[in-house]
């Protein structure tokens, strides 16, 4: 034993765990730097969302499958607010399918009070056909949606004037644009989504979530070049959530008193002018 106590005092809990017990967790748990653990996890509205949620790690959820690695589950929020207000802000994005077995995936996400409310994580096989066109037009008419950002590194910005006729006949007038990342994929990813995670800001739908595709993708990327096949839906997850990247210091106590107060005078004027 003081051998043994000598070795993992040399070389570090982690390297002892696994190579003298065979235990890859805590490896596992350096590595990939994203977990379902941080997520808050509720039936996200499309309309309107709570004020304040309280994340917590104490109750896992029920109902609702995990796939991440070992040890890492999704929890019931501690407390979520009875007041329920509209979002600020909605945004589509679309990152359009390469060749090959890629998706083109899409996230729908709305912003309110310094959290992300993630209400659609989707892929859909395939890439240019009119059938995939005309199913983002009608989540796009379904959610609302006034900006659709699409990423356009593959074909020069050619999937939005594809995609822009097909808004305008489903969805009337909708801005349409196209962007350009320049970044290694792998490390914008993580740097986009780990400070909102492990800040608890990012809110998923029950039924976002629960497909096993988008918990694999986000538990198991990391900073490596290729580190996961298929990666278009946490790629597409990491655009929607840097969307509102400056705002995530919002204090929310801050926010939420502010509103109060604003309240409270729009009442006195209208007695005021009474």
């Amino acid at each position: 034993m003081e051998v043994l106590m000598e070795r993992m005092a040399k070389i570090g809990p982690k390297l002892f765990a696994l190579h003298y017990k065979l235990d890859t967790s805590l490896a596992d748990f350096e590595k990939y730097p994203l977990r379902l653990s941080d997520l808050i996890v509720i039936d996200v509205n499309p309309d309107v969302c709570p004020e304040r949620i309280i994340w917590a790690n104490s109750q896992p959820m029920k109902g609702v499958p995990a796939f991440g690695l070992t040890g890492d589950v999704i929890y019931e929020p501690m407390w979520v607010s009875d007041n329920f207000v509209p979002y600020t802000q909605r945004v589509m994005y679309v990152d359009p399918s390469g060749r090959g077995d890629d998706e083109t995936s899409v996230c729908i996400a709305s912003y309110h009070n310094g959290y992300i409310f993630i209400h659609e994580l989707l892929g859909y096989p395939g890439g240019y056909e009119q059938g995939v066109l005309k199913k983002i037009a009608r989540l796009a008419y379904e959610y609302r949606i006034k900006l659709v950002r699409v990423e356009s590194n593959f074909g020069d910005a050619m999937f939005c004037q594809l995609l822009a006729p097909i808004m305008t006949d489903i969805c009337g007038n909708i801005a349409i644009e196209d962007f350009r990342s320049t970044a290694r994929k792998e490390t914008r990813i993580i740097s986009m989504l780990e400070p909102a995670m492990t800040q608890h800001r990012i809110v998923f739908d029950k039924r976002a979530i629960s497909q096993e595709e988008n918990q694999k993708q986000i538990t198991r990327i990391f900073d490596k070049k290729g580190a996961l096949f298929h990666d278009d839906r946490v790629d597409c997850l990491a655009w929607a959530v840097g969307h509102w990247e400056d705002l995530l210091s919002t204090d929310v106590d801050v926010v939420i008193a502010r509103n109060k107060e604003r309240a409270r005078q729009d009442v006195v004027k209208t007695w005021l002018d009474d």
